[in-house]
């Protein structure tokens, strides 16, 4: 029994954890503005206003509404003379239009490239639940807003995959 055990922990350890995961080809989007990797099966809308796109997977739940990440800029208004000033406003837009004024999250996240304010919320579209993942980061003349969006039930098992795309942003302005 002892042998029996040994040896399937032996073939487990051995078999199970050596397989390769799939590796998932990506392509890149990039303007003069920024740059965002994102699996080549999705598809990319840049029709847009520029430098806006649209990059959704609309093979995860098929004939139902589809992943999507959503990047658009806008001119800063005057208000945001600083950082806190510009979470400050992003965090009142949200509450309107989150479902019951629902903030699942919210940070400021600073990293190697840059920073960002981060908030999570839950929002209702027509007869549909949706949950977003917004990501708003300040340049010397511009608002980028990025958006992951999903159907609130299948968020949790998508966001993982919707964030690698989100942190291969890279904003090439200051």
């Amino acid at each position: 029994m002892r042998i029996s055990l040994l040896l399937i922990y032996l073939l487990t350890a051995v078999f199970g954890f050596s397989q390769k995961k799939d590796m998932v080809a990506l392509t890149t989007y990039k303007n003069s503005d920024y740059e965002i990797s994102y699996p080549k099966k999705w598809d990319l809308d840049t029709v847009l206003h520029y430098p806006d796109v649209k990059i959704n997977d609309r093979y995860s739940h098929p004939g139902l509404s589809f992943d999507i990440i959503s990047i658009f800029s806008q001119s800063i208004p005057s208000s945001y003379d600083n950082f806190d000033n510009f979470v400050k406003d992003c965090e009142v837009q949200v509450k309107e239009v989150a479902y019951e004024s629902v903030v699942n999250e919210k940070l400021v996240v600073q990293n190697n490239r840059s920073k960002y304010f981060k908030i999570i919320y839950t929002s209702e579209l027509g007869n549909t639940c949706k949950k977003h993942e917004q990501r708003f980061y300040l340049t010397k003349n511009k608002i980028f807003v990025m958006t992951a969006m999903s159907d609130l039930e299948f968020f949790d098992s998508v966001i993982n995959n919707l964030e690698k795309v989100m942190d291969s942003f890279i904003l090439k302005v200051k």
